[in-house]
């Protein structure tokens, strides 16, 4: 089933952006703060004026972020495999005819 997507208006860095998405607008303003806010960051704590790079900073940080979330997951789900099969090893044997 698809979600009914809808335009919001949302301003990032100064500039005003509509924005088209099957999200809830909650979503999709946190996502534009969160955006916005690091942008501001970078901006005042590297000292720069050019909006591009600032974006392109921006998005590194992001991505950065996603690629350790992403890594992290993936562990976890090693991790959680390891496990049920230890379970599923330690009911075999709990279980077994005598």
């Amino acid at each position: 089933m698809n979600k009914e997507k809808k335009k919001y208006t949302v301003t990032i860095f100064g500039d005003q952006y509509v924005l088209v998405s099957d999200e809830v607008q909650e979503h999709v303003m946190r996502v534009a703060a969160l955006v916005d806010s690091l942008m501001n960051q970078i901006s005042e704590g590297a000292n720069l004026s050019d909006t591009k790079k600032i974006a392109v900073l921006t998005s590194l940080q992001i991505a950065d972020k996603l690629v350790s979330l992403e890594q992290k997951g993936k562990q976890e789900k090693k991790q959680f495999e390891a496990l049920a099969r230890a379970i599923d090893q330690e009911c075999s044997s709990n279980h077994s005819p005598s």
